[in-house]
């Protein structure tokens, strides 16, 4: 294989990572905010059931805990999309400099290939 057909594969690998990396960063912000969406209706039912003087207290527990647990999801996924967006930062900047490289590489090639045919032409 070619050199510039090998610099343009590993670049499409490099983008394809990066897609993925983002993708994955995508989903993990739609999970938390699919958890910080649950924190109000916990937070209004403990209200809830705190005022309420029948209501037993395993109840609140319950809801406290679940609460916990939400909240705990949402540091979670926070951290996590960091992370990945770090992560895909990162990919992206070695992306970009695999890309750069390959470019000065395939100038290099075609400048030698040009001189190449410079000097052929002239042998002639």
């Amino acid at each position: 294989m070619e050199a510039p057909e090998c610099l343009r594969d590993e670049a499409s690998r490099a983008r394809h990572e990066h897609d993925e990396l983002k993708a994955r960063m995508e989903a993990q912000a739609l999970e938390g905010k699919g958890a910080l969406a649950k924190v109000p209706a916990f937070e209004a039912q403990l209200c809830l059931a705190r005022d309420n003087p029948s209501v037993q207290t395993d109840m609140i527990t319950k809801l406290e805990f679940e609460l916990s647990n939400v909240r705990a999801e949402i540091v979670d996924a926070r951290a996590e999309a960091i992370m990945s967006r770090a992560k895909a930062d990162q990919e992206m900047t070695i992306y970009l400099k695999d890309a750069t490289d390959a470019q000065a590489e395939m100038r290099r090639i075609l400048d030698c290939e040009e001189r190449i045919e410079e000097y052929a032409y002239c042998m002639s």
